[in-house]
């Protein structure tokens, strides 16, 4: 019928006063977990650390290398300026290191088998015999490489047999 008014065109001229408003409950999270799994990617690929480099002292500088790649690290020793570190526990001075005369350091050496013995029994409680201790060697780039030597050789005399030295990859050499 021409004349009648249908409820939309009757809307339409009601003052505005009048007019129902849309309420808005709440607010609306889809834009915002959009947000927050970009920021929660973002946040795991800034923390996601290849290997245990991610804890290297801040007193080291790291040799360059050009390995590819990444190992699976579990105890770590360190040979900062001043100080050898094992397990982020001071052991001894660098300096009384490099004037010893043994190839072994009888210090490190000592909580290194406490520390192997132990992690063998973990690893017999939990099933998985026969895999060998690791460890990471942090060394930093200006010390003598018989320094770094004695520290392989004391933690192979220690029982750790898979020995990885920490170094930063240098990428240079790839492009």
């Amino acid at each position: 019928m021409p004349g009648v008014a249908t409820p939309s065109k009757y809307l339409k001229f009601k003052p505005h006063h009048v007019r129902k408003k849309a309420v808005q409950e709440g607010m609306k999270i889809t834009s915002l977990m959009d947000m927050m799994t970009i920021i929660l990617v973002f946040l795991l690929k800034t923390f996601s650390a290849q290997g245990d480099l991610s804890a290297t002292s801040a007193h080291l500088s790291l040799p360059k290398s050009d390995s590819k790649s990444i190992p699976g690290i579990i105890d770590r020793v360190a040979v900062g300026q001043n100080s050898i570190f094992f397990l982020e526990e001071e052991v001894m001075a660098t300096d009384e290191a490099i004037n010893s005369r043994d190839i072994v350091i009888k210090p490190l050496k000592a909580r290194m088998e406490t520390r192997v013995e132990s992690l063998e029994e973990t690893m017999r409680a939990a099933g998985r015999e026969g895999e060998p201790p690791k460890i990471l060697v942090l060394a930093d780039k200006s010390h003598y490489f018989s320094l770094i030597k004695r520290v392989v050789a004391t933690a192979a005399n220690a029982g750790y047999m898979n020995i990885v030295l920490a170094s930063i990859e240098d990428t240079r050499k790839w492009e």
